[in-house]
């Protein structure tokens, strides 16, 4: 018993995903914010809204900061177990955990063949309307031409009363919208949208407005939704915030 005391004190993080206690989770690799200094970016990789450079991987199964705060939020539906989910551009932990607790998982990218289905993103016609309960699209729409098209497509392939969890960078610090299909240099893409394969730069205003557009409704949920001892036992920043949509 005193043992068990003295380790929860010692190791107050947690990993959802693969259970494991520690002590902090590891940080991200240097090279992300040396690009952003060389190409002299605005965008301070710690003023980003849900990530925690000093938190980010866990050492047993390699999940990021978000992928903890998936997790944790996915964990709180009630039939959770029942869900039959789509992940887009799947994160390898975070899928390994959802394969063995939803009743039926499918994953999809356009260009990966470690995926169930290669599909585009703006026109997934293998899947049938209102076919998915829960759908999780994380990082995915800064890399995408045209996102409208894109959030049509998940409205249309979501059930109604389905959720989808939607994740973009968005910063803290500024409150700009950046966006430019037409640039092929990767110092100017590094500079602008913080990272060479990204065509925008959302802020929250423009990010909600365009998923309201194709009839969704955007719910926010943030540490006083999951609670401050939540928060500190998976590693995530005060800002971090989860952007959920319901149809």
């Amino acid at each position: 018993m005193i043992k068990d005391f003295i380790k929860s004190l010692l190791y107050q993080r947690q990993c959802p995903i693969c259970g494991i206690r520690l002590k902090r989770f590891l940080p991200l690799e240097p090279l992300f914010a040396d690009n952003l200094r060389k190409y002299t970016s605005k965008y301070k990789i710690e003023k980003l809204e849900t990530l925690n450079p000093k938190e980010y991987y866990c050492p047993s199964c390699k999940c990021t900061d978000r992928d903890r705060l998936y997790a944790a939020y996915l964990q709180k539906i009630n039939n959770f177990k029942d869900l039959h989910l789509l992940d887009i551009a799947p994160g390898a932990s975070l899928r390994y955990f959802l394969q063995k607790r939803v009743k039926k998982y499918r994953s999809v990218d356009l260009y990966r063949t470690d995926v169930d289905d290669q599909l585009d993103i703006c026109n997934m016609h293998k899947y049938s309307d209102n076919m998915f309960d829960f759908i999780i699209c994380s990082h995915v729409l800064e890399h995408v031409p045209d996102d409208i098209q894109a959030m049509k497509e998940i409205y249309r392939i979501l059930k109604p009363g389905g959720e989808a969890i939607v994740m973009v960078p968005i910063s803290s610090e500024f409150n700009d919208f950046d966006e430019d299909l037409t640039i092929n240099d990767e110092a100017e893409q590094w500079r602008r949208f913080m990272q060479n394969d990204h065509v925008r730069m959302y802020n929250r205003e423009v990010f909600f407005k365009r998923w309201e557009s194709v009839k969704f409704k955007i719910n926010i949920y943030s540490k006083s939704f999951f609670s401050s001892r939540v928060y500190r036992k998976l590693g995530l920043t005060k800002s971090s915030a989860l952007y959920v949509v319901s149809k």
